[in-house]
């Protein structure tokens, strides 16, 4: 793997602003850009089946524009992804409020996630390591968190992610998850991206997007992806809010119901675009999958100038699941001191 350390600058008023960018190719040509701001992946350029790269993830030009964005365009996510209802948990006890950011809920962490932080990065070897350090009290949180990511692009073309948080005086929740906005076509609508999802069972929603508790069976439903479904057959088929078409759902990856966590990493999501030929495969050892259609995409300047609507990406999230924190039938999302989280994700591209 080839490493190449540059830098994308923003003039704020007469002072000159550097972020890190770190962009990695592979043997084959592949290749990622990650910034430090968010350890956002902004690029990620993978071939079809002629042998033609183009950038699959959704994005922006300018670090002004990463650093105003609300939507968390390719950004790791943290303390807690997805949301927890009211902005409210009990932990051991003891009532905690954190920032609310999406209605009266709490989203990604809250009014001021990791996707704000400026993360600490190294190259190790044939990775790019991340770290950033949560304090106590962080958007209301509770205890201090070290967390790493170690990103790599092997010559397979897996981009690897490997998140891991350590807590060190107090119990806090956590769910992590990186959240790319992927097109494989490259550019226009998802529609005729083909999905696979290693599922038997999802999270039902409220009209505001948080869980109702239940884990329900997919079998039968405008859920089940067992077998590949055009996404373009039922995107206007289903609401969360009642209102928006699309997808915004957990599901429960295959051995993972109930408050049983895995630990293997499982083939759990598969898609295919056949006007390119591009399949991607994601592997995970977490229980849930938060499947997500851009059904709030709303950019007037993205890439290269490009404007990105509705269903013009679709992100496939790795994590537990959301509101687990007071969903007392949901895996268990509690970092004790003394034990360590991982989440092992990957993203395999090839082509058919």
């Amino acid at each position: 793997m080839d490493w190449i350390r540059t830098f994308f600058a923003k003039t704020y008023k007469n002072d000159a602003k550097f972020q890190m960018v770190f962009i990695l190719s592979n043997s084959h040509g592949s290749s990622a850009r990650i910034i430090d701001l968010g350890g956002t992946i902004t690029h990620l350029s993978v071939p079809d089946k002629n042998g033609k790269f183009s950038d699959v993830i959704l994005g922006f030009d300018t670090l002004s524009q990463y650093e105003t964005d609300d939507s968390y365009f390719g950004s790791l996510v943290g303390r807690f992804a997805g949301r927890i209802a009211s902005g409210q948990f009990t932990l051991n006890g003891q009532q905690h409020e954190v920032t609310t950011n999406n209605a009266n809920n709490t989203l990604h962490g809250g009014k001021v996630g990791w996707n704000r932080a400026i993360w600490n990065a190294k190259i190790e070897g044939d990775r790019l390591v991340l770290s950033h350090v949560s304090q106590d009290g962080d958007q209301g949180f509770p205890g201090e968190v070290h967390v790493t990511a170690a990103i790599r692009l092997t010559d397979d073309n897996e981009l690897q992610i490997n998140m891991t948080a350590v807590a060190k005086k107090k119990a806090t929740p956590i769910n992590l998850t990186s959240h790319p906005y992927f097109n494989l076509a490259g550019k226009g609508s998802i529609a005729d991206h083909h999905v696979t999802i290693f599922a038997d069972y999802y999270n039902p929603g409220n009209p505001d997007v948080t869980p109702t508790g239940e884990i329900a069976p997919v079998s039968g439903t405008i859920f089940d992806f067992t077998s590949s479904r055009r996404l373009g057959d039922v995107l206007h088929n289903v609401s969360v809010d009642n209102v928006t078409p699309g997808y915004d759902h957990n599901f429960c990856v295959r051995g993972a119901t109930g408050r049983r966590r895995i630990a293997e990493v499982n083939f759990a999501f598969r898609v295919h675009e056949p006007e390119t030929g591009r399949l991607m495969q994601v592997f995970s050892n977490q229980p849930g999958l938060m499947f997500y259609t851009g059904n709030f995409i709303s950019v007037e300047k993205g890439k290269g100038g490009q404007s990105y609507g509705m269903h013009g990406a679709f992100c496939m999230e790795p994590q537990g699941y959301p509101d687990a924190i007071n969903q007392e039938n949901f895996p268990d999302c509690v970092l004790y001191p003394g034990s360590t989280y991982v989440n092992e994700m990957a993203f395999r591209f090839s082509v058919l």
